[in-house]
Parts: C-alpha cells; structure tokens; sequence
C-alpha cells in the first residue's frame, strides 16, 4: 500500500476574499505520496509525473501563504513533504506562515520556515 497526503497550498492573491473559494482549494490541491524521485529535487530531474505537474503549478506563482498545524512541536508530515518534493519553484517567492495548535504554532512555523530563510548565515 502507498501512503499519499493531500496537501492545499493557495497562492497569494490580490482578493484575500478569493483564498475562502472552494472551488480555489479544489483547484491547487495536490495529491503527492512520499517522496519518490531517484535525483535531488535541487537537480530539477523530476522522473515522475504527478511531481512534473506540481512543480509546474507551483512555478506558476509569485508568492505562497502555509498554514500548518502544529504536531510534536513540528509541521504537519504532508506539508513538509510537499515542500521537500521540489526546490527551483519556491525559489526567490514570497512565503507567509500561519500556525495553529500547541503553543499558537509558532514551533511549526518556525520549522516551516527555515527552508525559505536566508541561507549561508
């Protein structure tokens, strides 16, 4: 059996309003199993189609908003492996984060957000 998360990630919009549309969390969902490419997602190889088709959407965008709950002091396993599945296509974007759960989630978005820092310092 193959285990598969479903993971929503909604682009930043200019109508906040348009976040809450159904029809937008239908359409930018993503349904990945663990990763399970044979190259670094940093080589941009990607061998398997469901991981070519999320990366096309996510290149498609200029900045995201995470919302993550907060288990054992970390975020969610799907979203860290929807994040983990590429790395060009969430390069030089906008990311905001939004936490819930233990502590207010700030754990969680403070694991959540170190792959989006500022890196070498």
């Amino acid at each position: 059996m193959t285990a598969t998360a479903t993971i929503t990630i909604v682009p930043l919009a200019a109508d906040p309003l348009a976040l809450l549309a159904d029809e937008l969390l239908e359409r930018y969902g993503a349904r990945l199993p663990l990763l399970d490419e044979p190259a670094p997602p940093s080589m941009g190889r990607y061998a398997n189609e469901h991981t070519r088709r999320w990366a096309d959407k996510i290149a498609e965008f200029d900045g995201y908003v995470f919302v993550t709950p907060e288990y054992n002091h970390g975020t969610s396993a799907a979203l860290k492996n929807a994040i983990d599945f590429l790395f060009r296509e969430w390069n030089d974007k906008a990311a905001g984060f939004i936490g819930y759960g233990g502590a207010g989630g700030v754990r969680a978005v403070r694991r959540t957000g170190q792959p989006c820092g500022p890196q070498g310092g």
